[in-house]
């Protein structure tokens, strides 16, 4: 096996064909952050961004997308705003990990939001190295499975959570006008009043200006560039009276919608604009050849209520021998320790002060960590 390091702006046609062929039909590659447009998108506007081509007898066995921060440390291209790593690899390849930190010239490589289906297509089972640290959970709405339950003629389906927003949205209409729905379809206007919204919120919850960032504007804007039937970045809006006053940017590939970024108008946090939303993108889902929506990180009451699936998530990093490793062992080390202690600002601590890193190394305000 070889590994050839590039940067996204110079993946050729045949490497994108190539690339596309290993995610084929797989369901564990159909999320649209596999898809090497998402990588070229963030590429663009990150100097740092690299793709690993492992190649087998110059065949390519496997593409794997991350920005290299420092020689110090590199993480999935995309942090801290990408909700998958892409890692795309072919059922048998094999190859030792620690070759990827190598051919990186770096100290580790950290896994974020990976998905374990795809690092056992690369030695993490025979590889000495505990590389996966924690493996959470993504819920997901498995769509064919919902269809056949909506068919069943014994009931009609409601979600649980949500048995009263049919009583919210008449309210709401009597005092605010009528509420209207658009739903997958490609907005700028409207994914720019998303971003003012969730900006917003990060503000006022005292998360770091991640969508301030010039990089990571500019892959919005390359996202919407890229569209396509198979790869779009897909505005959701509720709109009151005829005022959009909820969003939702979801990346879309052919089959699979990934609920990326919900916000909705501070002045309608009590009428569950988002929740009214949540389900209208659900309605348009079901009604469209959609197989999948990826809801993404993160353990919320909405994801809970409409989710009947899930795919896990795993954290970890892949090492060589050294400072870098050395520090990031102990972080979780130090997570393992305080697992049992009962006091839970305590036993969250080392994890949240990974994540705190992880953001800002992500952000480019950290480096050497």
């Amino acid at each position: 096996m070889r590994i050839r390091v590039i940067h996204p702006n110079e993946l050729g046609p045949t490497e994108i064909a190539q690339w596309q062929a290993l995610r084929g039909p797989n369901p564990d590659f159909a999320n649209p952050f596999f898809d090497p447009r998402f990588t070229q998108a963030v590429g663009r506007h990150r100097k740092d961004a690299r793709v690993c081509i492992v190649e087998d007898g110059g065949t390519p066995a496997a593409f794997i997308a991350v920005q290299r921060n420092s020689a110090f440390s590199a993480m999935p291209i995309g942090a801290p705003v990408a909700d998958c790593f892409p890692w795309v690899a072919r059922c048998d390849a094999d190859w030792p990990l620690t070759d990827l930190a190598k051919a990186l010239k770096v100290g580790r490589l950290d896994l974020v939001h990976a998905r374990p289906a795809s690092l056992c297509r690369g030695g993490v089972d025979t590889d000495p190295n505990p590389v996966i640290r924690e493996v959470s959970e993504a819920p997901v709405l498995d769509l064919v499975a919902h269809r056949a339950l909506l068919e069943n003629p014994a009931k009609r389906f409601r979600f649980p959570l949500f048995r009263d927003l049919s009583r919210k949205r008449r309210k709401l209409e009597r005092e605010k006008g009528p509420v209207e729905a658009r739903t997958l379809v490609i907005d700028p206007s409207g994914v720019d009043r998303v971003l003012a919204w969730k900006a917003e919120q990060y503000s006022r919850t005292r998360v770091p200006p991640i969508l301030g960032r010039p990089w990571v504007r500019g892959m919005f804007t390359a996202l919407l560039e890229a569209s396509a039937p198979d790869f779009r970045l897909a505005l959701c809006e509720l709109t009151v009276g005829g005022k959009p006053v909820a969003g939702l940017l979801g990346l879309q590939s052919e089959t699979v919608l990934h609920a990326w970024f919900p916000a909705y108008d501070p002045a309608y946090a009590d009428h569950s604009v988002g929740s009214l939303l949540w389900l209208e993108m659900i309605e348009a889902a079901v009604a469209s050849p959609l197989r999948e929506i990826d809801m993404g990180p993160g353990d919320y009451p909405y994801k809970r209520a409409t989710a009947n699936s899930a795919r896990p998530l795993a954290q970890g990093f892949i090492g060589q021998a050294g400072l870098s490793s050395l520090f990031r062992g102990a972080l979780w080390q130090a997570e393992r320790w305080v697992a049992s202690v009962p006091a839970e600002r305590v036993r969250t601590l080392p994890g949240r002060v990974r994540r705190w890193i992880d953001l800002r190394r992500g952000l480019g305000l950290l480096r050497n960590v």
